[in-house]
């Protein structure tokens, strides 16, 4: 995700840090304060041994304190998050409203118009998987046009855009 970052991050929120595997390689790599939520319990007690602070609670209720730490937050990753959330309207809007203006956000979501998925569905199949883009807890999916849609209904201004395959299922090895 290097390539993707206008700034240097200095302060990053990691939503869906899971055992914090990117914040320790931000905090590796740029020396960054690096602030994971995850709201499994061990996940986040892992990534609790590996990051600066880690909540465990969704953002609607998030403390005072957390409202006031949200301020300073210069980068955030929203990385194959959004599509396991009821609202992430709601979560993007949220923190349009307490993010500084200068603030990045990162946000990797996998691409429902995907060419296997395509053929799949028009030969009549939509099987829901263990992992990958049908992975059995995506509550939503979304095109490149619906990707767009929300962060434009949500105030976010798209500067760049890059379609990246970044996995290999494992059932096809």
């Amino acid at each position: 995700i290097c390539a993707q970052f206008v700034h240097i991050p200095q302060r990053v929120l990691d939503m869906g840090c899971a055992g914090g595997g990117v914040g320790f390689g931000l905090k590796r790599d740029y020396n960054a304060f690096v602030w994971g939520v995850e709201l499994n319990k061990a996940s986040a007690a892992h990534a609790a041994t590996r990051l600066d602070k880690v909540s465990t609670v969704q953002l609607e209720a998030f403390s005072d304190e957390e409202i006031a730490l949200l301020k300073t937050i210069d980068t955030v990753c929203l990385l194959d998050v959004l599509e396991h959330m009821y609202h992430p309207w709601g979560v993007l809007a949220f923190l349009a409203k307490h993010l500084p203006t200068h603030a990045q956000i990162i946000i990797s979501l996998p691409n429902i118009a995907n060419r296997n998925i395509m053929r799949d569905l028009a030969a009549g199949y939509w099987n829901y998987k263990s992992w990958g883009l049908l992975d059995i807890t995506h509550i939503r999916f979304f095109t490149p046009y619906e990707m767009d849609k929300m962060l434009c209904e949500t105030g976010y201004t798209i500067q760049s855009v890059d379609f990246s395959y970044l996995g290999v299922d494992p059932e096809q090895m």
